[in-house]
């Protein structure tokens, strides 16, 4: 069942529904759930990618509360936001915050050298899955070295003449 926990899965149409453990959103209705679910639409991608978990809104907390915690989790994701201490942003920079804090945290994978599966869904519904991260993580498994061999002329190598360059010592 823990196994069942841990691995994400793909974003239902309304986020904070069918969340994972921790969900306090039955107290909620569909008016209330709006700022919270647009606040997880927008990092979702950036959460994915880092292999974070996002717990649902908890009872008492805020739309800013729950974005300003969404934020520290994947700021720790980050190079320059590490010890970023998301309570001291203003609330007119935290747009800003936010747009590097999830550009960073989707470059991670690719900073790591691996693939970062991102799960979603496209307007009828089918699953999507969409990798980010370094490609050659997969790829370079099939590859071969590289193999320089000689021009050959009727299956017999050739050695190819070295013109000096006149102009060097001149």
């Amino acid at each position: 069942m823990s196994d069942d926990l841990d691995t994400p899965r793909v974003v239902p149409a309304t986020l904070t529904e069918a969340d994972f453990p921790g969900s306090n959103t039955a107290d909620l209705d569909y008016t209330q759930r709006r700022p919270y679910e647009a606040t997880r639409q927008r990092l979702d991608r950036a959460l994915q990618a880092c292999g974070e978990v996002p717990f649902a809104p908890q009872h008492g907390e805020t739309p800013e509360s729950y974005r300003r915690r969404l934020l520290g989790n994947l700021a720790t994701h980050t190079a320059t936001h590490r010890r970023l201490d998301t309570r001291s942003i203003t609330a007119d920079s935290i747009d800003r915050f936010e747009m590097r804090i999830a550009a960073e945290a989707l470059a991670e994978p690719e900073r790591k050298g691996t693939l970062a599966p991102i799960h979603s869904r496209d307007r009828a519904g089918r699953e999507c899955t969409e990798f980010v991260g370094d490609v050659g993580a997969w790829l370079n498994d099939f590859k071969s070295p590289a193999i320089v061999s000689p021009p050959c002329i009727n299956g017999v190598p050739q050695q190819i003449p070295v013109i000096p360059f006149a102009g060097a010592g001149r």
